[in-house]
């Protein structure tokens, strides 16, 4: 990245991007079905709902 862009090394001075501990995964291959099940089941209030996804 940094040979590509010049300006990387003064905003990543330790020369990385990426959120120490942080880690995110796609759902992947899940149909839309299997999603909207897990997602409506879900009993953890800290965790998603589909209103939260509806534009």
């Amino acid at each position: 990245m940094a040979m590509m862009n010049p300006k990387f090394r003064l905003r990543y001075p330790k020369g990385h991007f990426w959120s120490p501990g942080k880690f995110f995964r796609t759902i992947g291959d899940i149909d839309l079905k299997t999603t909207t099940h897990y997602i409506r089941n879900q009993h953890n209030m800290n965790q998603a709902t589909l209103q939260h996804f509806h534009t």
